[in-house]
């Protein structure tokens, strides 16, 4: 899958362009080549990692989650990119990146401010931090909240059997790990919060879709001429409506 070229429900090209940007307006007067990234929590490399080192950048992908870590080298094939199946807290880099990328991973954490200050650690001098986190009471978290509490998943799942389908669902998964939860959930002004705490200022916002829970999966997920609708007018909702948001961080002088 091209998510250079093609949106999907979790507006995955969306974020892609983020991050693109923001390096480019960083770095752009440097060759992709000289301009090293790491991407904690990379999943299988499908959403990020990957496209970066196709797009030429110098990409390390790290994740605690073996079968992620297996699956993310056998996408990239001869790409030249490196994977590492650690913890950031246990990952001893040879040097410090350009850009750190923390995408869909604070709200997995017991103690993200910890974890903030290990990923600005691993910047080197004018380094960015970006940073993608759920609306924790956004669209996304409240589909997630009534289809699993009310167990859902399951009457779907037999549903689908009966009728001998598969439900739908992205391309390519972005982590192998479908059994981590969330433990966090973020409002914006908490964010914020959290960044000052790290000694770090925002420096670029985006958002990410409108719907892509588990409902949405089910019946916008039939519908991918909408996916581009569905990322694009998040642009224009309030924060408390768009279902996670990007940030661009650098550390305070």
């Amino acid at each position: 899958m091209d998510i250079l070229t093609h949106e999907n429900l979790w507006g995955y090209k969306k974020r892609l362009q983020f991050i693109r940007q923001q390096l480019q307006a960083r770095f752009g007067a440097r060759p992709a080549a000289s301009v090293h990234i790491l991407d904690v929590g990379c999943g299988n490399g499908s959403m990020l990692t990957i496209p970066l080192a196709h797009l030429g950048y110098a990409v390390t992908g790290l994740d605690p989650d073996g079968r992620s870590i297996r699956k993310a080298r056998e996408l990239a094939g001869t790409l030249p990119v490196s994977f590492f199946c650690a913890t950031l807290s246990s990952f001893d880099p040879p040097r410090r990146f350009d850009g750190v990328l923390c995408a869909e991973v604070l709200e997995h954490l017991e103690e993200p401010e910890g974890f903030l200050h290990a990923a600005a650690a691993r910047l080197a001098p004018g380094g960015l931090l970006i940073v993608s986190v759920p609306n924790g009471y956004g669209p996304f978290e409240i589909e997630s909240t009534i289809y699993y509490g009310l167990r859902l998943d399951r009457l779907v799942a037999r549903l689908h059997r009966w009728l001998g389908r598969q439900p739908p669902a992205e391309e390519i998964a972005s982590t192998e790990n479908i059994a981590c939860r969330h433990r966090q959930f973020f409002t914006s002004a908490r964010l914020r919060r959290l960044f000052a705490a790290c000694g770090l200022r925002v420096i670029a916002r985006g958002t990410a879709s409108l719907f892509c829970g588990p409902f949405s999966a089910h019946t916008l997920g039939h519908w991918p001429r909408l996916f581009a609708w569905n990322a694009r007018v998040s642009d224009f909702l309030p924060a408390c409506l768009q279902s996670a948001w990007y940030f661009a961080l650098e550390k305070i002088p």
